[in-house]
């Protein structure tokens, strides 16, 4: 018997562990029911994605811009070279405020939000409320 697919993962992908930590945090204090993957940069993440799309539906990934190896840009262009036949909703988790890093991450499909980091408990809120993936949370 074939086994079920996981419905969802969510990956925060920054360099910086203790910015990592805080988002976990938040996560687990707003009780998202999914499994939380630490990723230090998109290389690891897109990785991560490409080898467990057999068995996730979705994955959410909150994404830093600036990292080194794979920044945010790179990883969102990776996903336009390839397909991986999976769902994939990101949110930019940035402390970028630049206007022009918002309107740019808007422009990739896969970019479903843009969050001034640190996340917080509100953030978080928002983040389950957000159209593209509100189904995975209620």
């Amino acid at each position: 018997m074939p086994t079920r697919k996981s419905d969802m993962e969510i990956l925060i992908v920054d360099d910086d562990n203790i910015v990592c930590m805080l988002h976990r945090n938040q996560l687990l204090r707003s009780q998202v029911p999914y499994k939380l993957v630490t990723c230090s940069n998109g290389k690891q993440a897109f990785e991560y994605i490409r080898s467990k799309k057999e068995e996730v539906n979705s994955f959410l990934v909150l994404l830093d811009i600036n990292m080194p190896v794979m920044n945010g840009w790179e990883f969102l262009e990776k996903f336009k070279e390839k397909s991986l036949d999976t769902d994939i909703y990101v949110v930019l988790v940035s402390s970028s405020t630049y206007r022009d890093d918002k309107q740019k991450a808007f422009r990739s499909d896969k970019v479903i939000d843009y969050v001034t980091k640190p996340l917080g408990v509100s953030d978080v809120e928002k983040i389950k409320n957000l159209k593209e993936i509100k189904s995975y949370f209620n």
